[in-house]
């Protein structure tokens, strides 16, 4: 905790809310926090909201992928939606 400046742990002090409240310590102490961790660990149902829930008390998080425990990327994933052909349809 002593590599930050005082400011950035006050503002982190300010965040009252407890799903915020839940992943900051968490990525304190271990640096990092996974989408698997925030759901095994924590239940967390939807991992990227508690995230948005960080940044939006104005903290920054840095993001990027790493294969799940079942060995999944979650980039397959987050293609989104696809535009069906007209033939198809």
């Amino acid at each position: 905790m002593n590599d930050y400046p005082n400011e950035f742990l006050d503002l982190l002090e300010l965040v009252t809310a407890k799903r915020p409240r839940t992943v900051i310590p968490h990525i304190l102490k271990n640096n990092y926090i996974t989408s698997q961790e925030l759901k095994d660990i924590y239940g967390y149902n939807h991992p990227p909201k508690a995230i948005r829930n960080v940044r939006e008390y104005g903290i920054p998080v840095i993001t990027y992928r790493v294969p799940g425990d079942d060995g999944r990327n979650a980039l397959s994933k987050a293609t989104g939606r696809t535009v069906l052909s007209k033939v198809l349809k």
